[in-house]
């Protein structure tokens, strides 16, 4: 399994995923080891059919068809990175079609939903400050949750804008409204010190 973990090291090295995904990729890439060892069959002389053989048996497992998808993903990048550092004469993945997901509507908040959760957190109390700041913050500017949870009191500037550090590493500047900055100086001012 030592081609795994370079793999690995190579997506978060040289291509900068996030660590999320290579935790996931690492699990998936795991899994498919341990399928095709007690199959008897070996990952680097792997077939096309040892590869559909695996994702029916992923299927037949309960996996959802998104899960099953993202594990194909991962084989797809694990057996081009061996291939391009000749590990492999042949790669598996390159005779499969990528797995079509149904693309759904996201469900959104309605106005009073949205401002019920705004309102939610009291401000009698540092934390109820805190969370008020949080949530406007994260509704003003359509921050990922990780991003804000990573975030510095001085990540964001008085011109109403705010430096987080996005997928990837990559760095991003995004605006936010008056109120979210109302809500976070209100929170420096009587929660943060507390």
């Amino acid at each position: 399994m030592l081609c795994v973990q370079d793999f690995i090291n190579h997506l978060r090295v040289e291509r900068g995923l996030a660590a999320n995904t290579c935790e996931a990729y690492e699990r998936d890439l795991t899994h498919y080891w341990d399928y095709v060892g007690n199959e008897g069959l070996d990952p680097m002389k792997a077939s096309v059919d040892d590869v559909v053989s695996y994702l029916a048996y992923c299927r037949r497992h309960g996996l959802s068809k998104s899960t099953v998808a993202r594990r194909l993903a991962a084989l797809r990048g694990f057996y081009r990175f061996l291939l391009s550092e000749g590990r492999v004469e042949f790669d598996p993945c390159s005779l499969l079609d990528s797995m079509k997901l149904p693309s759904y509507l996201p469900h959104v908040l309605s106005l009073d939903q949205v401002d019920r959760l705004l309102q939610a957190p009291k401000t009698d109390s540092p934390a109820g400050y805190r969370d008020r700041a949080m949530l406007e913050v994260l509704y003003a500017s359509g921050l990922r949750v990780s991003e804000l949870v990573g975030l510095n009191v001085g990540d964001i500037d008085e011109l109403g804008f705010v430096r987080c550090i996005g997928k990837g590493g990559r760095e991003r500047i995004v605006p936010v409204g008056k109120k979210a900055l109302d809500s976070v100086d209100a929170y420096e001012r009587w929660g943060r010190g507390r």
